[in-house]
């Protein structure tokens, strides 16, 4: 797939990827705990919840994660939304590689969306993956 986005690029073009940073810390934070991860009030005046829950799945790197989206009613009624999936994370070394096997000549590596420089205990990877000019 990094190949087909690199084919796709004009010369000098980007490609962003924003992924969770796997660290020992931000992992645990998420596994095995609900998480209310976002609530949004809609134009009919209704609530939208977004609940997750992840935990371990039974291959490496892998997460199994459910997403629950409650929209709430101003009258109290509930109607409930549910999704399952799996998410493989992937670390900055094995992107990294990925990145450059498919052509990629520079990346620039960022830890937050405050651009400030990856390290290992970040909580996001940002790869701004650049095309060199032909």
């Amino acid at each position: 797939m990094l190949y087909s986005a690199f084919s796709a690029l004009i010369p000098d073009g980007r490609l962003v990827i924003d992924t969770l940073n796997p660290g020992q810390g931000q992992l645990n934070h998420l596994m095995n705990v609900t998480h209310l991860e976002g609530s949004w009030e809609m134009r009919d005046e209704s609530t939208v919840d977004k609940w997750g829950h992840r935990k371990p799945g039974i291959h490496p790197q892998v997460i199994e994660t459910t997403i629950w989206y409650d929209r709430v009613q101003p009258n109290g009624s509930l109607q409930r939304v549910r999704t399952q999936f799996d998410l493989r994370y992937i670390h900055q070394r094995e992107l990294a590689l990925l990145l450059e096997l498919a052509g990629f000549g520079r990346v620039d590596w960022y830890g937050s969306y405050e651009l400030d420089p990856w390290e290992p205990e970040s909580d996001r990877i940002i790869a701004v993956a650049h095309k060199d000019s032909v």
